[in-house]
C-alpha cells in the first residue's frame, strides 16, 4: 500500500515540477523580450 501511494506522490510532484519548469519557460520567452525592449529604448531616449 505504502510503496504505491508513494509513487503516486512521486508521479504528481514530478508533474509539479514539469509545470513550474515549463511556467519558468514561458515567463522566460515573455519576461525577458519585453525587459530587453524597454532597455533598448531607454537607451535610445
Amino acid at each position: 500500500m505504502k510503496s504505491k501511494l508513494d509513487k503516486a506522490t512521486t508521479k504528481k510532484f514530478d508533474g509539479l515540477k514539469k509545470e513550474a519548469h515549463s511556467a519558468e519557460n514561458v515567463i522566460e520567452r515573455i519576461v525577458k523580450p519585453i525587459a530587453l525592449g524597454n532597455f533598448r529604448n531607454l537607451v535610445l531616449m
